[in-house]
């Protein structure tokens, strides 16, 4: 295979995006909505004289430093050998995938090369965060109360929220969700997130409720936490929240991007679009609900106080190297903002002003961080 260079990107940064396809046959080019994603990242780099191209974990080569790829040239797909990148996104969307053998070692291998710099290594996971944040000073306005799952803290939970949730500690967009109300009749109702509208099923004690939890879920209580519900904010009867893209820009310093809303389905409790929820303006939705008790400048500035002092924390306390995060946001029948969860692989923003601040910023930290290099070398 042939050995792929640009003379004209010399002395600028190669970037190397890591995915996975859905397939183990063959190494295939991308396709579909991916296709278009890919893409779009990769012209708006090179009009800024970046260098990216994709690659699976499988495409790495150790001991020759070279890594079978592909990359949008001339109206297609073509693939090639590359060099090593100086700066490797991790893009794997599924985080099973993140798990396999081959993603873990090739993951673990550019952590250890001194010429690379690995950001958004993994994904994260709720207790974890909760873990890394709860300390903060500003934690306390913003963190619903969340316990690891027990008897004892379902228990707790019971008898303090007349709604709480049940979430597996790894999973995304919503999934493996429950939602328990409590009565002041000693009953409780729970249901499940899923694509249908939530069957809502009762029992009469505690143990039941534990008992139908775990069996539900089908992970030991370990893999489970329990979190408040939060009285949210409802937009014509149905609840809503915002995804808010937050990453680092020219400087490596967190900056704010944009917010988008989804609102939920019909009688549904949460609003991931898998999940019948929908996009909606994000300055209607507020105004509306909200009339003049609470504006879109009221709540951008909340965020942007949130990403002051946040994902620096998540960093601070987990000590990985992140770049870019999406946080789901709530807000609250009293207008107060709320983390719902952050997530370090942040799907694809429609909202196009956001889109493009995404990829304008992230071309800036690629260059901060190729830059930053150079100078600890030199």
């Amino acid at each position: 295979m042939d050995y792929f260079c640009i003379p004209e990107v010399y002395n600028q940064p190669v970037i190397g995006v890591v995915t996975t396809r859905k397939t183990h046959k063959g190494y295939p080019l991308p396709l579909g909505k991916e296709s278009h994603i890919y893409q779009e990242m990769i012209l708006n780099a090179r009009k800024r004289g970046l260098f990216i191209y994709y690659f699976y974990p499988d495409g790495v080569h150790w001991d020759t430093k070279r890594i079978q790829g592909h990359m949008w040239m001339n109206g297609s797909w073509i693939r090639k050998e590359f060099v090593f990148p100086d700066i490797v996104y991790n893009r794997i969307v599924h985080r099973d995938y993140e798990r396999r053998k081959t993603v873990v070692e090739c993951l673990g291998g550019f952590e250890k090369c001194p010429d690379v710099n690995l950001f958004n290594s993994r994904f994260l996971e709720k207790w974890e965060v909760y873990e890394a944040l709860k300390d903060h000073p500003e934690a306390a306005k913003v963190l619903p109360a969340t316990a690891l799952f027990s008897r004892d803290s379902l228990t707790d939970f019971a008898h303090s929220f007349e709604e709480f949730f049940i979430k597996p500690r790894r999973s995304s967009v919503g999934k493996g969700i429950i939602k328990v109300i409590s009565t002041a009749g000693g009953h409780f109702y729970y249901a499940f997130s899923s694509r249908q509208t939530p069957s809502w099923k009762r029992v009469n004690r505690i143990d039941s409720l534990y008992a139908r939890i775990l069996k539900s879920a089908g992970m030991s209580e370990e893999g489970i936490i329990i979190q408040e519900g939060i009285r949210l904010a409802q937009y014509k009867k149905r609840i809503f929240d915002l995804r808010t893209l937050v990453q680092k820009d020219h400087e490596g310093k967190w900056a704010y991007m944009g917010s988008g809303i989804r609102v939920a389905g019909v009688r549904r409790f949460v609003t991931h679009i898998p999940n019948g929820g929908m996009r909606a303006e994000t300055g209607n939705v507020i105004s509306h609900v909200f009339d003049q008790s609470l504006s879109l400048e009221n709540v951008e500035q909340s965020l942007r106080e949130m990403v002051s002092w946040l994902p620096d924390e998540l960093e601070k306390r987990t000590g990985l190297s992140l770049g870019v995060l999406s946080m789901d946001i709530g807000i609250d029948q009293e207008g107060q903002i709320k983390l719902i969860e952050v997530n370090s692989k942040p799907a694809k923003f429609d909202e196009t002003d956001i889109r493009a601040r995404h990829l304008s910023t992230l071309n800036d930290y690629f260059e901060f961080v190729y830059q930053n290099a150079n100078l600890k070398k030199g």
